[in-house]
């Protein structure tokens, strides 16, 4: 008989017998189980369906007016729990103030609520102002998000937001007051750094005006060269404007024909 015949069938009868051993061994260590059943391998055929995409329905909620603490502006019966908070005086009354942004982990709603709550006198807070799209989703950590980290803090009555990428390019930043009972985005940044230059935007939409930094990374104690330019000033809400969009659109337009990144 040949030899590598036997020793490929001596392999074989080993390989059977180890896994008869090894399936004895599972259902003795876990007696609740019936029978070992071996994972199926993956095929990459065209007779194998893909899984439909999984589909995400939401329902009506409505937030509440008026709370003892933050977690009461929570809607009732919804997934959502509180993913960012700050506190700070907003609307330069003395009272402290909270900003809270909602997420949902199980992905029920499609929109990250970030709402504004006013101190009241008496200790209690009063909804003033919801927005859905202030917060970009794509910030949001269960979202393979493009934002690697953010920052949303009460400075001096400005709600101000930074959102990092993991490489340090395209970073945002925008800023809120409030105007006549209004809550008003002032300001937008945007930093960008390409092969070689980086340029730092900034946009003030109340006043008009654009300051642009570009700096020379390849050429060392190069001089800046920086951009100052009037835009038409405007006026954009809290609840309606879609910023991280804004502040892209303002940046391409406004400084289209520049030498910018």
């Amino acid at each position: 008989m040949n030899k590598s015949y036997i020793t490929t069938l001596g392999l074989s009868l080993f390989l059977t017998i180890a896994t008869s051993a090894c399936k004895k061994t599972i259902e003795e260590s876990n007696p609740d189980v019936d029978q070992y059943e071996e994972a199926p391998l993956y095929t990459d055929s065209e007779e194998s369906e893909e899984e439909p995409a999984e589909e995400y329905t939401t329902i009506d909620y409505t937030f509440p007016k008026t709370g003892k603490s933050i977690t009461d502006f929570i809607p009732k019966g919804t997934p959502f729990e509180i993913q960012y908070e700050t506190k700070g005086d907003l609307n330069g009354d003395g009272l402290n103030d909270y900003v809270i942004v909602l997420t949902d982990k199980t992905r029920l709603y499609d929109e990250y609520p970030m709402l504004i709550l006013l101190q009241q006198t008496d200790g209690t807070y009063k909804l003033d102002k919801v927005s859905k799209v202030a917060i970009p989703i794509e910030f949001l950590e269960n979202r393979y998000p493009y934002y690697d980290s953010e920052s949303i803090t009460i400075e001096q009555g400005l709600l101000k937001i930074f959102l990092f990428t993991m490489n340090g390019n395209n970073n945002i930043s925008y800023t809120y007051t409030y105007i006549d009972n209004e809550l008003y985005l002032i300001n937008g940044g945007l930093f960008m750094r390409g092969a070689g230059a980086s340029a730092s935007v900034d946009i003030d939409f109340i006043q008009g005006k654009i300051n642009c930094v570009v700096s020379n990374l390849m050429v060392e104690d190069a001089e800046d060269k920086r951009i100052n330019i009037s835009i038409t000033p405007s006026k954009h809400t809290f609840e309606n404007t879609h910023v991280e969009i804004l502040i892209h659109e303002t940046y391409k337009e406004e400084l289209k024909g520049y030498e910018v990144l």
